[in-house]
This record gives C-alpha cells, sequence and structure tokens, in this order.
C-alpha cells in the first residue's frame, strides 16, 4: 500500500518496491460521487509505468490525488469541529475537546490513522501522514502525465493544472498548521539521502504554493468553474486563487513573517485574485430567494446547497465540499430538536462582535474590549446604540443568521414554531453540565435550515472557498500596506451585503481599520473554520493567545415576574460556572482553557514522526513546546 508518509527514512515500504505501485483502488475517490470506487481499475498489482499507459488508469491516479482533500471540520469525529471548538468563537461541551482545553494535549497522543479519539484534535497525526501521501500522489502524477497515454491532449493539460492546485492545497494546509516544512516537488527515489531533508523559510514554501497556483491557472483549459454534478469537487482556477489569496496573506502575518514585510506583495496579489475571480463571473450571494423562510441573504446563502450549472444561483461559492450537511440541529441542536448533543455553542466574546444595525458601530471598543482577563466587565462604544438589558435587539443581520439566542424562535420537529429559551431552567436553558444544553447561553444557527428536521432532514453545502473571504483578504493586506481607504471600500461591499452601514474611512489610522477589518473578518466568517489559524497568526513566534483564547464566556439569564411581563436579568459568566441563585453566588467548574500558551500557535508533529525525521537528519523537527 502507499507509504504512511512522503518524508520517510528508506524503510518505506514504497521506496523499497521501486516503480511497484500496490494502491487500494476501492479507497480511490471517483469524480462522480464523494465515495464512490472508479468503474475501471486496473488490478491493483500494475507496475507505475504501467498506470501511466492507458486513459482510464492515468485518470484514476488522478483522482487518487484527491483522496485525501480537506474535509470541513464539521465531518471530524462526532461532527466536533475543532478548528471552530479551539477557538474564541465557540465552546463545545463534548468530552473529545475537554483533554485540549485542559492543556494535555501531547505529541505522544494516540491519534488514530483515520478517525479521531478523545485524547487529540482534528487528526492531527493523521492529517500530517495523509497530506504529505497526496503531496507524493501529486509529485508521481506530475513526474507521469507528460508522456501519459491520454485520449485527449486537453485532458492532459487540465489534468496537470489540477494536480498542481492539488499538491498546493495539500502544502499550504500542512504549513499553516506544523509551520514551514520541506518544499518536495518530485518523487523521492530510493538513493534519496533523506539526511538533506530540512525545513525551509514559510515564505519560501508559499513562494512555491503560489507558483503552482500561477502555472495551474495559466492553463487555458482549467475551468473557472465547475458546470457539471458529476465533476463537484475538481479544482479549478477559482480555487487556485483563492490559495494563493490565503498563502500569502499568512506568509505577510506577524507569525510566519520572519520579521519581513510582505504586505505589497500580499496586498498584490489578493488583488489579482479578487479582480480575477470577479472578471469571470464571481458575486457575492445578495438576493434572498425565499423570504418567507430567510431573514437575509447572508442566512439563506449558508442554508442552501451549492448548485452546479453554467449559471448557478450561488455565484459565490468558490468550492463547496461534496458532502453536506443534512443533520446540523442532530449534532449541533437546540434541546427541543432531540439533538446527540448542542455541539458548537457560540461564545459571548463572538456575540460582542456583531455591531449594532443602525449606527453600524460595533459594540466594544475594539481596541479594548473587555477591562479585565476573563471578559467579565465589557469596555462598550459610546454611541453604538447597544442596550444591555435589551442585548439582542438591533444587531448585525449576520448575528441573526449565525446564534440562537434567548427569545429567538425556531420550528421544532413537528413543524410548530417554539420560542428558545436559554436563561436558567429554559427549554434550551444554560447547564454547562450536560452537552445536550449549551454552556454558553447561546447555540450555533449558521448551517441549519430553519425547516429541517420538520419532517425530514434538508442537506446545505459547506463552503471551503468562497468570494467575500477573497474581499476580506485583500481588505487586511490592503490596510498593511497603507492603503486604507482600499481597505475599507472592500469590506464595505461585505457588509453591504449583510445591509450593514458603511464604514467611512475618511480620517481612519492603519492601526484603527486593522481593528475594525478583524473584526469583520470575525463576523463575516464566523463558524466557518478562518478564526482558529486568524488568532494564531496575528501574533508574533514569541507570544501567546492570552488576548483571545486563555477565557470564554457566556450570559447566564435569570427570568423572573409571570407571564407576559416577564424580566430578565443578564449576568456575563467564564463558561463552566453556574449561578447559585440561593446565595447569590457564582459555583461550578469556570476554568481557563489551558490552550492559550506559545505552543499552541503551531501543531505538534506526532511523536514517532519526529523522532523518525531526527533519526534521518539529525535535526529536532518538533515545534516548540511539545
Amino acid at each position: 500500500m502507499d507509504g504512511k508518509i512522503l518524508i520517510r527514512p528508506l524503510k518505506n515500504n514504497y521506496l523499497r518496491m521501486k516503480n511497484k505501485l500496490i494502491i487500494l483502488l476501492t479507497a480511490i475517490l471517483g469524480f462522480t460521487s464523494c465515495d464512490s470506487v472508479l468503474d475501471t481499475v486496473p488490478d491493483g498489482r500494475e507496475s507505475l509505468a504501467d498506470m501511466f499507459t492507458n486513459d482510464a488508469t492515468t485518470s484514476a491516479y488522478l483522482n487518487s490525488c484527491y483522496k485525501n482533500f480537506p474535509k470541513p471540520g464539521i465531518f471530524d469525529y462526532f461532527w466536533t469541529n475543532y478548528r471552530i471548538a479551539l477557538s474564541d468563537d465557540a465552546w463545545e461541551g463534548y468530552i473529545a475537546v475537554l483533554p485540549v482545553y485542559q492543556g494535555a494535549m501531547t505529541a505522544q497522543s494516540n491519534v488514530q490513522e483515520n478517525s479521531l479519539n478523545q485524547s487529540g484534535f482534528e487528526n492531527y497525526g493523521g492529517l500530517w501522514n495523509n497530506y504529505w501521501q497526496s503531496i507524493r500522489r501529486c509529485n508521481v502524477f506530475l513526474s507521469y502525465i507528460g508522456n501519459a497515454t491520454v485520449n485527449l491532449e486537453t485532458d492532459r493539460n487540465r489534468w496537470t493544472a489540477e494536480a498542481k492546485v492539488l499538491r498546493a492545497c495539500f502544502n499550504f494546509e500542512l504549513i499553516k498548521r506544523y509551520g514551514p516544512l520541506p518544499i518536495i516537488t518530485s518523487p523521492l527515489g530510493l538513493n534519496f539521502d533523506y539526511s538533506q531533508l530540512n525545513r525551509t523559510s514559510f515564505k519560501a514554501c508559499v513562494d512555491n504554493i503560489v507558483k503552482d497556483c500561477n502555472e495551474a491557472i495559466a492553463t487555458t483549459d482549467l475551468p473557472w468553474r465547475i458546470t457539471t454534478s458529476n465533476e463537484s469537487g475538481r479544482m479549478t482556477k477559482a480555487v487556485a486563487l483563492a490559495i494563493k489569496s490565503q498563502a500569502i496573506l499568512f506568509a505577510a502575518s506577524p507569525l510566519w513573517n520572519d520579521g519581513n514585510n510582505y504586505w505589497a506583495e500580499a496586498e498584490a496579489i489578493t488583488k489579482n485574485s479578487l479582480d480575477t475571480c470577479l472578471a469571470n463571473g464571481y458575486t457575492l450571494y445578495s438576493t434572498v430567494r425565499n423570504p418567507s423562510t430567510f431573514q437575509s441573504a447572508y442566512q439563506e446563502y449558508f442554508c442552501s446547497l451549492a448548485d452546479v450549472s453554467s449559471n448557478p444561483i450561488d455565484m459565490e461559492t468558490i468550492l463547496a465540499s461534496k458532502s453536506t450537511i443534512s443533520n446540523w440541529y442532530n449534532v449541533h441542536g437546540l434541546p427541543f430538536l432531540s439533538p446527540n448533543k448542542s455541539g458548537l455553542n457560540p461564545t459571548q466574546e463572538l456575540v460582542d462582535a456583531y455591531g449594532m444595525k443602525s449606527t453600524g458601530k460595533p459594540v466594544l471598543d475594539l481596541a479594548k474590549p473587555y477591562n479585565d482577563d476573563k471578559h467579565l466587565s465589557p469596555n462598550y462604544t459610546p454611541g453604538s446604540g447597544y442596550d444591555p438589558q435589551n442585548p439582542y435587539v438591533g444587531r448585525d443581520p449576520r448575528f441573526y443568521a449565525t446564534v440562537y439566542y434567548n427569545g429567538c424562535s425556531r420550528k421544532n420537529l413537528t413543524g410548530v414554531a417554539t420560542t428558545v429559551e436559554t436563561f436558567a431552567g429554559g427549554n434550551c436553558g444554560i447547564n454547562p453540565s450536560q452537552s445536550k444544553y449549551t454552556g454558553t447561553g447561546y447555540y450555533g444557527k449558521k448551517y441549519d435550515h430553519p425547516q429541517s428536521g420538520t419532517p425530514t432532514a434538508i442537506s446545505v453545502s459547506y463552503k471551503i472557498y468562497r468570494l467575500a473571504e477573497l474581499y476580506l483578504n485583500y481588505a487586511e493586506a490592503a490596510n498593511e500596506n497603507g492603503h486604507t481607504p482600499e481597505a475599507i471600500a472592500a469590506i464595505n461591499i461585505v457588509r453591504a451585503r449583510a445591509t450593514m452601514p458603511a464604514i467611512i474611512a475618511t480620517g481612519l489610522i492603519k492601526e484603527d481599520a486593522r481593528l475594525l477589518i478583524r473584526n469583520e473578518r470575525r463576523v463575516e466568517l464566523a463558524y466557518e473554520e478562518n478564526r482558529y489559524f486568524d488568532n494564531r497568526r496575528y501574533v508574533s513566534p514569541d507570544k501567546d493567545l492570552s488576548a483571545t483564547d486563555h477565557y470564554v464566556t457566556g450570559m447566564w439569564i435569570l427570568r423572573s415576574g409571570t407571564s407576559p411581563n416577564y424580566t430578565y436579568t443578564y449576568k456575563r459568566c467564564v463558561v463552566g460556572d453556574v449561578w447559585d441563585a440561593a446565595t447569590s453566588t457564582w459555583k461550578g467548574t469556570g476554568m481557563e482553557r489551558a490552550c492559550y500558551t506559545n505552543k499552541y500557535l503551531r501543531w505538534p508533529i506526532e511523536y514517532t514522526e519526529s523522532n523518525r525525521l531526527y533519526g534521518a537528519t539529525g535535526v529536532i523537527w518538533q515545534n516548540p513546546g511539545w
């Protein structure tokens, strides 16, 4: 079978076999469905060269390059999205996450190859192995495709470009977790000297990613958009643009820039990516098609399937996951929907990030949002229009599309509109000791179709790359490069889709604009896995995550009075604490999240793998602190 990873010493079975390929073709993904096997496959014992003497087997090998394409974290172990749960946007009460919150994660954790267990997060060992495996497959494919037997030269060109985009994607997914790694662009032969392996700079890795993307984009036969459902999930020029837009933003950011200023280059690349997508038909999803069901275009967009056609309704999605979400209400749901767990509970910090619709101002002072380390004393923005006694009134429409809060409504499983009661003792009341109830006073809503489960589950697409992020990438790079008005103009386009007032750029300095842009990014991309990586790349390598990820809070609500004249008292609390009304004191397990220290800026390389690399090179590969 395939070697476990690409950069493995000479004991690797694949290298011993020289040019013999033994591959489990039943595991190769076809383009026709997310888990189907190929209609035509070799017998599994073809020589590597023979694989490329036939159009069908050449295509099959390209399909194998797609096998480990990143899936959204919603498909992690028990639908636990660790990339969201370990950011300051959410709290996940499921037991699998708690060891990471408690700081019990180690590089020696027993991580399964293809599934998570309760001592790891996001299968860090499996991703390392799988992504290096896929890079090797791409390298093998690219080394043979030039002379391979194919029926159409247009296929040869397109497949070559696809492999380069895939290789760029896998490389970026690795370096944004582990930091700079070797740049390997060809298969490593039997006589390769592994002692020569070394980590390059992060920027060098990104330059290589950008190079692959640019070569793919220059290929005439690589399409801009997939237009037939049987090709869903295939790489396009727009995907290449999205990858390089992300990658250069990371390279310019404090965590990875090695003290260099790459913002001019980042602005140029992110602007080109955005402008080129716009010129080729991509546009924000701005019109509500079903106003009787959805309150905003933003909500409808995230509760829809990405349609694939030559003239799609959804012109914003660059790439959606092939697997769809059909049971959000069951795995990240409200208690009256009988879920397995409440899942990703939005934090009070995320709720605080949504500004006011009437004024467009942030609720909190973005330069100093809280007066204390535990975030229990908010520092409000004067004149925003926010009322702490009516905290959910008049907020950014994206709040109502993302968060279930006390007093909102959702149909139950029989189709009856039901008020969500998150106050203590309510039908969805805060209860940090039970995973079916929120630990923060809020429930996630973004991917929950409001009619799903009444009576059947409704599938929605998880957006991996979309145009709004390209606006935000460009805005950040432009501002950091001194072009604040252009940056604000970009985020105002995103805000306009959300029907939020425009930000006035006149007199706005870069430092203040930075805060607005980062907050806009947080709000627009909430529950899309970006915040986890953003919090890390924002800080320098010697710092930690104490400003964002150390403590997260919720809202403990007390109801008093009688119907219909109830009154509510709102108390901010560290997640885990419980208000004891009898003694008017906090009790419980409110705790700091220990996963804020410096070592959590990067992932650990699995213990056995880091030892193997040390043995081969004599160099310590493990990331700091692990």
